[in-house]
């Protein structure tokens, strides 16, 4: 069995209820945290706020919409551990609660990596079977926005960006398009409004309502400009523990695999190494 309450940190950031859109943004990036746990001014737990649902609902300007609320009972069984390594895999992320249901905390996929696959015990097991020969990419002279449309078709929470040359170059993550979104005011136009015939929408505009609304927008910069270019690869022939360890000093979600003449043989996932604790934990 493993005990994922021993990996959480105790001191990381959380959310309140109340707090502004662009607050919540700005605090999960200084972060570097794909999600935040939210509290009601009694300090209750009262749900998961994700980066990726800050962008997928970018209209959406009331947060408590968009809580991720996940139930302790799922957590509460014999199957609690393959739960948790099931949602780390799906998100990055998993709740843990104790066996009375009270919510402990988030357990990131940067915690096992740190407190537990970076240990000497994985020294003796080499990435091989954990590389992915195909995967998505995203160039470095594409735009954020083109990089978010390539993330959400992935269905990954980042991609590896490359050069013209198709040479490694940086990550981009979900959090790095939440870096550079901005909040834009837009008016809908929809039905009710002022007596008189509307010319633009030929019919009276009782029937019209003006409806303004802030709205999250990207930016156009070039990924290359504000990425951080990578200082880290790995080859295949590399442990899973030094591969954690590189993946916690450089704070990334994954590695390229290259050989020996730096050539772009492969990617690495955190995620993918926890395939390691499925194998010899259950």
């Amino acid at each position: 069995m493993l005990n994922f309450s021993s990996l959480l940190e105790t001191k990381r950031p959380v959310l309140r209820v109340a707090a502004n859109r662009m607050d919540a943004i700005k605090q999960m990036v200084e972060s570097g945290l794909p999600a935040l746990a939210v509290y009601d001014k009694r300090d209750s737990f009262v749900g998961i706020l994700s980066a990726r649902e800050l962008l997928r609902h970018a209209d959406e300007e009331q947060l408590g919409l968009l809580l991720e609320k996940p139930d302790p009972r799922s957590f509460a069984n014999q199957l609690a551990d393959q739960k948790v390594l099931s949602e780390i895999t799906n998100k990055g992320y998993s709740a843990i609660f104790d066996s009375n249901g009270r919510f402990q905390g988030i357990i990131y996929i940067e915690d096992i990596l740190r407190k537990l696959l970076s240990k000497k015990e994985y020294e003796k097991f080499p990435i091989e079977g954990f590389v992915r020969d195909k995967f998505s990419v995203v160039w470095a002279s594409a735009p954020v926005g083109v990089g978010w449309c390539a993330l959400r078709s992935s269905g990954m929470n980042s991609l590896l960006v490359v050069d013209d040359s198709c040479k490694p170059f940086s990550v981009f993550s979900e959090l790095d398009v939440l870096a550079e979104t901005v909040e834009e005011r837009v008016s809908v136009r929809e039905q009710g409004g002022d007596s008189g015939v509307s010319e633009e929408w030929g019919v009276e505009q009782s029937d019209i309502v003006y409806i303004d609304r802030l709205t999250l927008t990207v930016s156009n910069r070039p990924l290359k400009t504000f990425t951080n270019k990578l200082k880290d690869t790995v080859l295949y022939t590399e442990s899973v523990a030094s591969v954690a360890t590189k993946m916690v000093l450089g704070r990334l979600p994954l590695l390229p695999v290259v050989d020996s003449s730096k050539n772009l043989m492969g990617v690495v996932y955190g995620v993918d190494l926890l395939k390691i604790l499925k194998d010899n934990a259950f």
